[in-house]
């Protein structure tokens, strides 16, 4: 994230928008999968119901979450009112 807290895009490393669970974890699991130990990489996906066990389900297989943050903002559009979170970013540190 940049120092005015809102999402850089050029920061994702995986772009999940779109896509839910079960799919997100393999996708996420695949990209893990493919760094060495110690590696960081920064996930965006949708905050959905079918998204909930995104985290958990990472840090079942051994992966350190670094950080997570809840944003408003979805990197394409900035007129959005609610007071639910859009996406959520979460940093990973592969563990193997």
């Amino acid at each position: 994230m940049n120092d005015n807290m809102q999402p850089n895009f050029s920061e994702i490393d995986l772009d999940l928008r779109g896509v839910y669970c079960p799919m997100a974890f393999v996708k996420l699991r695949i990209h893990a999968d493919q760094l060495p130990d110690n590696a960081e990489f920064t996930v965006v996906f949708d905050n959905t119901k079918a998204n909930e066990p995104l985290v958990r389900s990472v840090k079942s297989l051994g992966h350190l979450v670094a950080t997570r943050k809840n944003t408003h903002h979805d990197f394409e559009r900035d007129d959005d009112n609610s007071h639910e979170p859009r996406v959520i970013i979460i940093s990973v540190q592969v563990k193997k």
